[in-house]
């Protein structure tokens, strides 16, 4: 139940973090190209947070 429910949670937020246009950010290149590479994997490292979460 917990889990299901930080999944729709992270679903939503992922949602709306690829909505932001960070490459037109007033930020360094360097945050910019780690952002872009973060991108593709985002949902990947949103599994391990939930996981993470529910054994707490």
């Amino acid at each position: 139940m917990k889990k299901d429910y930080l999944k729709q949670i992270s679903e939503t937020t992922i949602s709306s973090i690829k909505t932001i246009d960070f490459l037109n950010l007033d930020i360094s290149e360097h945050n910019k190209n780690y952002i872009k590479n973060l991108f593709p994997h985002i949902g990947y490292y949103f599994e391990i947070y939930t996981d993470v979460v529910v054994l707490k």
